[in-house]
């Protein structure tokens, strides 16, 4: 049996943001202030931006690779976008 293809996360999204970028991958649904369903989407391509924006924005506060990161945050799609965020690597943030 052999290993995941990919490392992390991170990496899952940087590959699929090359080979399908514009494929929605995440729904999420809130309940608007109107009592109204909305959803909120994500496609490969926006995860991997989005999380490369953070990460650029977490080394601009410090913090490096290796280091703890805690994140306290309701279920929304900046939620994953930071967990992508997380696991790239500073030299590819560049």
């Amino acid at each position: 049996m052999n290993g995941p293809a990919h490392t992390n996360l991170a990496a899952l999204i940087t590959d699929k943001a090359q080979t399908n970028p514009d494929l929605a991958i995440l729904t999420f649904v809130t309940v608007g202030t109107d009592g109204q369903l909305e959803d909120e989407t994500r496609t490969y391509r926006q995860l991997f931006d989005h999380g490369q924006a953070l990460a650029r924005g977490l080394n601009d506060l410090g913090v490096s690779q290796g280091d703890k990161l805690a994140v306290m945050m309701n279920n929304h799609p900046e939620f994953v976008e930071t967990m992508v965020a997380s696991g790239i690597n500073k030299e590819k943030t560049d």
